[in-house]
């Protein structure tokens, strides 16, 4: 049976405290996708984790409601 992880929304998951949530996230088994308005962030830290499991960069300021949509 082929499963599918979980996956987790990390806001601002480029760099500081959500970078270290979606480590810990993939670590789980989860696949992660990384929502961060520093595009370039996003990109090297989803290039440093993805060894881990599924990361995918979505830029994105979640205080843009556009954005979000």
């Amino acid at each position: 049976m082929n499963t599918i992880p979980q996956v987790a929304v990390v806001t601002g998951g480029g760099q500081g405290i959500g970078k270290a949530i979606a480590h810990r996230l993939l670590l789980e088994g989860r696949a992660v996708a990384l929502w961060e308005a520093d595009a370039e962030a996003s990109t090297e830290t989803a290039a440093e984790l993805e060894a881990l499991g599924p990361v995918r960069c979505i830029p994105c300021d979640v205080s843009q409601e556009a954005d979000v949509k």
